[in-house]
């Protein structure tokens, strides 16, 4: 603060004084002639609060600018791609991802193998969160994941977690990786079960029924019924065609294991939806609900235990597309 304030305060003070002492040698003053003086002390005072108001003192605490996450990730392409190449594209899908993500004033520069994120002030895990690979795979459960000896056995709830598919029956990673070893299908992997807070894993052979590419647009949204955040994934021409054919089969298996007045829940067969190494979302097919499966046209929803943040990152991901190159943090 400058001394403006402080000396006008002792200008004032003193000529208050020199009022004061005149006042013994002046006549008295009518009550009429005293209100252009208190008019005027009035807008000194005024202007006094005013100065004290827009100007704050020097110690006044600022409020701190939000805090930049700067980011660096080297670039890891697939066999026989070119990194500065593959950087780039990367950089691409990244930008698009974090705009659908509402991370605005983000910037993605690529340079060689190396990728630069400046994302403003959001937090590091938001940004990491939308650097995942993005793969997605849709696949028949019962028919995809293997048993001890590295093939599928649907009839096995031991192996398929039954009506707890994607949580029951989940084995160690290494034991995962075992199975994973022994399977004759190209393409076999290792998934994490389903939930936030799973330990346990899976190993599914390499026959999705759909990927990244039957994918038209991917939103979040609020489930309608329910409220809860889901993202809702429209499809292609031709994977709204794959999903009904899939939905159909998995239903027809629930169907044909039934008993007469058997709840159709005990039977009830499930699709498997993958991100990268987690199962995202195991969901039943009711056959006495739809029994020819349901149709593409309604698209495909991964729900259960979501967050509405982590519901539009899910869909960010998937509207963008999956990386050409894996990115590992480089300091």
């Amino acid at each position: 603060m400058t001394d403006y304030i402080p000396r006008l305060r002792e200008e004032l003070v003193a000529a208050a004084a020199r009022e004061q002492a005149g006042m013994r040698h002046r006549p008295r003053l009518r009550p009429r002639a005293l209100v252009p003086v208190l008019a005027t002390a009035a807008v000194v005072a005024a202007v006094i609060a005013a100065l004290l108001v827009v100007e704050p003192p020097d110690d006044a605490p600022v409020a701190p600018e939000p805090a930049s996450t700067a980011l660096t990730y080297r670039v890891k392409p697939a066999v026989g791609t070119d990194a500065p190449a593959a950087a780039r594209e990367s950089a691409g899908v990244l930008r698009e991802r974090f705009a659908a993500a509402g991370i605005d004033g983000a910037t993605v520069t690529a340079e060689g193998d190396r990728i630069r994120v400046e994302a403003g002030g959001a937090a590091p895990d938001e940004v990491a969160a939308l650097t995942v690979p993005g793969r997605l795979g849709i696949y028949d459960w019962e028919a995809s994941v293997l048993g001890p000896a590295g093939r599928p056995e649907p009839r096995n709830s031991g192996v398929t977690g039954g009506q707890d598919a994607g949580r029951s029956g989940a084995v160690s990673r290494d034991e995962a990786a075992r199975r994973v070893a022994k399977a004759a299908s190209p393409g076999a992997r290792i998934v994490r079960a389903e939930g936030a807070d799973a330990a346990g894993w899976y190993a599914l052979d390499g026959s999705f029924a759909l990927d990244n590419a039957d994918i038209a647009s991917a939103r979040g949204m609020r489930d309608p019924r329910t409220g809860d955040p889901i993202v809702a994934l429209d499809l292609d021409a031709p994977g709204q065609r794959m999903f009904s054919d899939l939905t159909r089969g998995i239903a027809q298996r629930g169907a044909d294991a039934a008993r007469p007045g058997e709840d159709p829940m005990r039977t009830a067969q499930h699709l498997a939806i993958v991100l990268d190494d987690h199962l995202a979302n195991v969901p039943f097919i009711n056959h006495e609900q739809v029994p020819d499966g349901i149709d593409g046209r309604d698209g495909v929803q991964i729900q259960g235990g979501l967050t509405p943040d982590r519901a539009r990152q899910i869909a960010a991901i998937l509207d963008a597309g999956p990386l050409p190159a894996t990115l590992e943090p480089a300091g």
